[in-house]
């Protein structure tokens, strides 16, 4: 009970509560980000830095590059668009959604059922059955909002992989990427 009536996350508890407050609000919590980073820096050399990618990490790097993406695109078509877009939330739902559910069968695919493929042949075959998976999904779910059919919702889910395998050979141009295997 101690630890935590002084830790930042926990709001204190019991005789003495008050204090334990006061001296709270003197603390200031920080991103963590900044140790990470840190600590990347620190065992990275300057000549060739790492980055090891797990499932997670390329997940939320695919996350905020293809939401970006879906993003934009409902902009533009809210400014230039003739037809009815689905609302904001709806769409970047969806669309993290279709990632979500598409990300493991991403390295299953690529690390265990194209294993023997080069890789060239096994990202390119990867990525075209995920994209119109992700367009596939993304007309069901959003079918009644968006009156732009399947092309509309092949074109959306072209823009968001392409866009994310692009960062993703733009990072391994930049950083060397270690990991990359298949694992639960």
């Amino acid at each position: 009970g101690a630890l935590l009536n002084h830790s930042a996350c926990f709001v204190p508890l019991g005789v003495g509560a008050a204090e334990v407050v006061a001296e709270a609000v003197e603390k200031r919590i920080m991103s963590p980000l900044i140790p990470l980073l840190q600590h990347w820096f620190a065992t990275s050399s300057l000549e060739t830095p790492r980055l090891h990618l797990t499932q997670s990490v390329a997940l939320s790097l695919t996350l905020a590059v293809e939401l970006l993406v879906a993003y934009l695109w409902w902009r533009w078509r809210k400014w230039f668009g003739r037809h009815r877009i689905p609302d904001l939330a709806q769409l970047m739902a969806a669309c993290a959604a279709c990632s979500l559910v598409t990300h493991p069968c991403v390295w299953f695919w690529a690390w265990v059922v194209f294993a023997s493929a080069s890789r060239l042949l096994r990202e390119g075959v990867v990525e075209v059955l995920i994209t119109v998976v992700e367009g596939l999904i993304l007309h069901v779910v959003l079918r009644r909002d968006w009156d732009v059919g399947v092309l509309g919702s092949l074109t959306l889910s072209v823009a968001m992989n392409v866009s994310s395998v692009v960062f993703g050979f733009a990072l391994c141009s930049v950083v060397d990427v270690v990991g990359g295997v298949f694992s639960l």
